[in-house]
């Protein structure tokens, strides 16, 4: 309750304007605040639902104005298949999956020792001696001279490793070695050298993406 002056015996008088003035912004100010704890206590209760309404809207994706939500599909395999054969050749190429998958394809079992023990699979591909007889290796004069060349095996991290071309000649150790693009009935996102043989896979380059003859 506002006070407006005082009284006594003598009688009551009025209070000054200015005590008047304070009162009045004082009960203002009072008010104020009522409001603003009035609209804090509006927002704690934001979202409708409460915590489970908050939980649910922040799990909702977010997006840019005018963006779809669907997560972009990845770049399909073929695109990214690709398989230099370079070096002493009379035919060099680049072949893509779809050359690989076009040629007559062989299925082989390999089995490498592992950390955890032998480990047995089944590859496919296309043999490494069909893609040689397709490039045609330049041989030097004399006798048994295809003899000579080694093929270097790259994967696209640069690891390395050699053959000799007298391991796929039918003729001599006829190893089926396989440029393989699926394991076990399954696509590869990339080829891998397959040397059946081997009781180690570290001829079994990863990721192969070239082949140069020496």
């Amino acid at each position: 309750m506002m006070k407006t002056g005082g009284c006594n015996q003598t009688g009551c008088r009025a209070a000054p304007a200015a005590t008047v003035a304070r009162q009045r912004a004082a009960g203002v100010a009072r008010q104020r605040a009522a409001g603003v704890r009035a609209a804090s206590q509006r927002r704690l209760r934001w979202p409708p639902g409460g915590a489970l309404g908050l939980t649910v809207l922040l799990m909702l994706p977010l997006r840019a104005h005018g963006q779809a939500s669907t997560p972009a599909e990845p770049a399909p395999v073929a695109a990214l298949v690709e398989l230099a054969l370079t070096g002493r050749v009379e035919h060099p190429r680049t072949l893509t999956l779809a050359d690989l998958q076009a040629l007559p394809p062989v299925t082989v079992e390999a089995t490498f020792a592992t950390r955890q023990g032998p480990q047995t699979d089944s590859f496919t591909g296309v043999p490494l001696w069909t893609l040689l007889q397709a490039a045609a290796p330049l041989d030097d004069p004399g006798r048994s001279s295809h003899l000579r060349h080694t093929l270097l095996m790259q994967g696209r991290d640069g690891y390395t490793v050699a053959l000799a071309i007298g391991e796929l000649d039918p003729a001599f150790a006829s190893k089926q070695v396989l440029v393989a693009y699926a394991q076990d009935g399954k696509p590869q996102p990339a080829l891998r050298l397959i040397v059946p043989g081997d009781l180690r896979a570290g001829r079994s380059v990863r990721d192969l993406v070239a082949i140069e003859v020496r």
